[in-house]
């Protein structure tokens, strides 16, 4: 079954060969004639060779591994060939449609950026397929792109992505075969043998003008396949038709199983079996399908399929579907004996008498129990494992319902349960998943992990997912794992992986982690450990150029003199680099102070780290970068085991990083309203606050508005001067509000420089007031006033606008408006909480009875406990609207960056440091508000709001950093020492001009001159 070429013949068509598939593409038989040509079609031109002319032999049909194949069946060694086969004929109705839904609309995907290397696989694919049929030129307007994946041997696989195609493309409903009646046929026999079908999809035509709909858009046009590709959504159902349709005589009569390209052939005794095989092979043969010999088996009396492993009489889970629980190690101790609890506790609801059989397991969890593995707990332990592996716990999939997927990684390795509900609507399980991260797989981030899992999953449950009638679930903790729809943005695993997923109709959902603990269990088994990869030179001493330092050739050129630099300091190990365990062996290791260099990148030693990241982040070039930005460009040049995590630390520990850069992650305390309940009686704790720069009126230009604090929100709104000393407000307060309440307890003040001389402090100490100012720069904590402020400025927009120079005698109608008025938060008025009744503003006709005084009284003290708890529910709702929840509380001691937005510095605003510091707190003042040791020099309040707090960041990367040089407030502004005068320019108009300087400041850098 071979033709043979002479030399004579090559010569005079000068044919085009692929010597990697064995085949001719072209030659020159007739003008134009682009046809590839296969062994049949050869044997047909030329019917007669003379093999005298020979004189060089070209197989054009290949058998790689015919010693494999059994004397028997060589007369079917065709159908074990791995040339291409012809283009297949159309067979009617098990050709594949496309049919598309009412939404499809026409869509031209991109054309993705291809590599060189892409370019020419490219190119080899279009020449290859166009030759033999399978595609042909088109001017379709849906195309799909492609991309390329990596395979295991290191070649390029063109993918067709169907992914809007597929999403508008109609379900075909066809039945997969149900497994169960498989497994029942196959255990009626004793002999089997089995094959897997090379090529399958692409043995399918695609129905006869719906072609087009299959197109693909690359750099060299667009093209349509006429066979079936992977990747689209009915190619499954379609295959198995076909497959079901060629054997239906020999499935009906109990000789052959098929499950997609798996195909079981089956006899009672070895005479029978090699019958049927006999007959299968020659109906493969006259369907021009090809088998994998690699894969085939021709005759055993146990295999393994669709996860179960059959004999005669019995078929059971392969023990790769519970392995995961079988294999599960005897805990050694009380927390994996609680994981393994866990896990059981998942499925106790299909173990019959769980409590009795991990009776003596639970006793080990006991409080003050030692922990004393017994005969009692072994056996508990294996009959536990028993019945999680057998049924009622894992159920025999059903391809008619649709499964659920819950997967889970950790850094030991991945976990994943298959799932289907019964006809109660309960998930049982099908099997168990358990793999351990190998090499590589260790140093995945977090999103890659968890579609590894994923992955693993749908390979080891493939025949059961891939099925386009009913979606399957993936539940995942991770809710990133969309990240991978975009295939042109991922690296060469992850567009792997992007293909793979493709071929199965499956939905991701996320689910919280605790809801997920059993696949999360299964991913951290006790008995996974991280295997040790071992570390290799990478530049052998031999070639490293120790005398001039390396880096003499690499590009850019200028980091040959920053490693020369970095080589002429003398290497010094900080404390913080000697305490840290060492992370090179001793074939990585290179002598300190020096580098070693290859093509591309600079290995850095221990010692010289740090000056290597300062160069790269802190230098004016480098401007200090981010950590994503700072990452890419260090790892062009550098290299060494630790360097992601050595670059994340550094940047982090910055300290010019934390006073200058937008702080994303701003400290979020939570609200602490002030308690009503601890004195509820009218204006015992006052908010006082000044409205200033008013029009003058009458002699005034403010207004000091009083407001009770705890319970009644009462209020006086009192004319006065924005220029009234700490004695005049004094005396306003002690002339209205003390003849009617009294001393106030507490009085929350804007800490403005008239409630804060010493004459106010003494008096409020001499009357017995606790002085409860508003932290520094924080209005918000007098946020009543505030609000009030509001409402006069309102009030008096509204009734003064004509004469805006008499809003002081509206005063008294802007004070009576707001006690009238029903508050949000106790849903009565301030009138009525402070004197039991409503006052009225104008004459009324009904005549409002007093009652009597001891009604009235208790009226007035029952109004005053609903108002209370109307406080106390109005502050949780505002507790709940803003809880702090990243807000870490700061200790004593602890040293943090301070909010420069308030402080009035001499400096350009937007050249200033957003944050100064660090200072330390020496003083907790209420549960969000602190006391700093602020410099001696600085004549401003020491008290603040956490939310203006940031915490200092030390790391070991990047060192302890030195004391920053700070500021001088003088007349309470900040002054800098000059270090230097850069430049200078003369500034307005003749006669009128002025010099301006830059400079720089001493302890900051010239970038920072102002």
């Amino acid at each position: 079954e071979r033709v043979i070429l002479g030399m004579p013949w090559m010569a005079e068509h000068n044919p085009i060969i692929n010597w990697r598939s064995r085949t001719l593409i072209r030659w020159d038989l007739q003008p134009g004639d682009m046809d590839k040509k296969h062994p049949e079609a050869l044997k047909k031109e030329f019917p007669e060779v003379n093999k005298t002319t020979i004189s060089t032999e070209l197989e054009v049909k290949i058998i790689k591994d015919t010693v494999s194949l059994p004397e028997q069946y060589k007369e079917y060694a065709v159908v074990f060939s791995e040339t291409d086969i012809p283009l297949p004929e159309h067979r009617g109705r098990l050709d594949h449609e496309i049919k598309l839904t009412e939404s499809f609309k026409l869509k031209k995907g991109s054309i993705y950026p291809l590599s060189s290397k892409e370019r020419e696989e490219l190119d080899l694919f279009l020449e290859e397929n166009l030759a033999c049929g399978k595609i042909r030129p088109s001017v379709s307007p849906q195309a799909a792109p492609v991309f390329f994946v990596a395979k295991k041997d290191g070649k390029k696989r063109l993918i067709q992505d169907y992914r809007y195609l597929n999403s508008h493309t109609v379900v075909d409903s066809y039945l997969l075969p149900d497994i169960k009646a498989l497994l029942d046929d196959l255990a009626s026999s004793s002999y089997f043998a089995k094959f897997d079908v090379r090529w399958g999809f692409t043995n399918i035509r695609i129905k006869a003008g719906d072609e087009w709909k299959a197109a693909f858009v690359t750099p060299r046009g667009v093209f349509e396949p006429l066979v079936m590709f992977f990747g689209q959504t009915n190619a499954p159902p379609t295959f198995q038709r076909y497959m079901n349709e060629t054997f239906a005589r020999m499935i009906s009569e109990r000789k052959v199983v098929i499950f997609m390209d798996d195909v079981i052939v089956h006899g009672k005794s070895r005479e029978e079996l090699t019958a049927h095989v006999g007959e299968f092979l020659g109906k493969c043969k006259d369907e021009d399908l090809r088998l994998k010999i690699s894969k085939s088996t021709f005759e055993t009396q146990e295999i393994d399929f669709l996860g179960y492993k059959v004999k005669y009489g019995q078929y059971s889970p392969c023990p790769v579907k519970t392995a995961a629980i079988k294999d599960w190690p005897v805990p050694m101790n009380l927390k994996e004996l609680r994981s393994f609890i866990g896990f059981c506790n998942f499925y106790r609801m299909f173990i019959a008498n769980f409590s009795q059989i991990a009776h003596s397991l639970h006793l080990l969890t006991k409080k003050d129990q030692e922990y004393v593995w017994g005969e009692a707990q072994q056996q508990a332990f294996q009959e536990l494992k028993t019945r999680l592996t057998s049924s009622p716990v894992l159920r025999l999939p059903n391809l008619s319902k649709p499964f659920i997927v819950q997967t889970d990684a950790s850094k030991l390795g991945t976990g994943a349960v298959l799932l289907q509900h019964d006809d109660m609507g309960v998930p049982h399980p099908c099997a168990f998943l358990s793999q351990a991260l190998v090499g590589a797989e260790q140093n995945y981030q977090v999103y890659d992990l968890e579609l590894l899992a994923v992955m693993r999953a749908l390979k080891a449950w493939r025949p059961y997912l891939i099925s386009p009638v009913a979606t399957t679930v993936i539940y995942t903790d991770h809710q990133n794992i969309t990240y991978f729809r975009q295939p042109q943005d991922l690296m060469a695993r992850q567009m792997r992986w992007h293909s793979i997923l493709q071929e199965y109709p499956v939905q991701f959902m996320h689910i919280a982690g605790k809801k997920n603990g059993a696949p999360d269990l299964l991913s951290r088994m006790a008995h996974f450990v991280p295997s040790v990869t071992p570390q290799l030179t990478l530049i052998p001493d031999s070639l490293v150029d120790r005398e001039r330092g390396g880096g003499k050739n690499l590009k850019p050129g200028s980091f040959s003199v920053k490693t020369t630099k970095i080589q002429k300091k003398t290497p010094t190990s900080s404390t913080a680099d000697s305490q840290r365990p060492s992370e090179e062996s001793p074939k990585t290791a290179v002598p300190s102070g020096k580098v070693a260099k290859n093509k591309k990148r600079i290995y850095i030693p221990v010692d010289l780290r740090r000056d290597a990241l300062r160069e790269y982040h802190d230098a004016r070039p480098a401007g200090h970068p981010g950590v994503g930005a700072m990452m890419k460009k260090v790892l062009k040049h550098l290299w060494w085991p630790s360097i992601h995590c050595d670059v994340r630390q550094y940047v982090r520990g910055c300290q010019t990083c934390q006073a200058a850069k937008v702080n994303t992650h701003p400290t979020a305390p939570p609200i602490t309203p002030h308690d009503v309940a601890v004195n509820p009686f009218p204006f015992k704790q006052v908010s006082v606050d000044l409205v200033t720069d008013l029009p003058p009126a009458r002699g005034y230009d403010s207004i000091l508005t009083i407001v009770d604090q705890g319970l009644t929100k009462g209020a006086y709104f009192l004319p006065t001067n924005k220029t009234a000393t700490s004695t005049e407000i004094a005396d306003l307060y002690h002339n209205v509000v003390y003849p009617n309440f009294g001393i106030p307890d507490a009085i929350i003040s804007d800490r403005g420089p008239q409630f804060m001389s010493s004459f106010t402090r003494d008096l409020y100490a001499k009357s017995g007031i606790e002085m409860k100012a508003t932290t520094a720069y924080r209005p918000q904590s007098n946020g009543e006033a505030e609000r009030v402020n509001q409402e006069i400025g309102m009030y008096l927009h509204m009734y003064c606008a004509e004469k805006p120079d008499d809003w002081s005698l509206f005063l008294a109608d802007a004070q009576f408006a707001h006690n009238s008025r029903i508050h949000s938060t106790h849903g009565q008025t301030p009138f009525y909480l402070l004197h039991g009744y409503e006052p009225t503003a104008y004459p009324s006709d009904v005549a409002n009875p007093p009652g009597l005084t001891d009604d009235r009284l208790e009226q007035l003290a029952a109004n005053r406990d609903k108002a209370i708890i109307a406080h106390k529910r109005a502050q949780e709702a505002m507790i709940a609207r803003k809880p702090g929840l990243t807000y870490k509380k700061f200790e004593v001691g602890d040293k943090v960056w301070l909010d420069a937005r308030n402080l009035r510095l001499k400096t350009t605003r937007k050249l200033t440091p957003r944050r100064l510091g660090p200072f330390e707190i020496i003083e907790e003042i209420m549960p969000v508000v602190y006391k700093l040791r602020l410099p001696s020099a600085w004549r401003i309040h020491d008290v603040f709001h956490a939310s203006l707090l940031t915490p200092q960041v030390i790391t070991p990367e990047y060192g302890i950093p030195p004391e920053p040089p700070l500021p001088e407030f003088v007349d309470g502004e900040s002054e800098f020492e000059v270090k230097n005068i850069l430049q200078h320019k003369s500034i307005g108009r003749k006669g009128r001009k002025e010099l301006r300087y830059l400079v720089q400041w001493r302890g900051y850098s010239r970038a920072e001159s102002t």
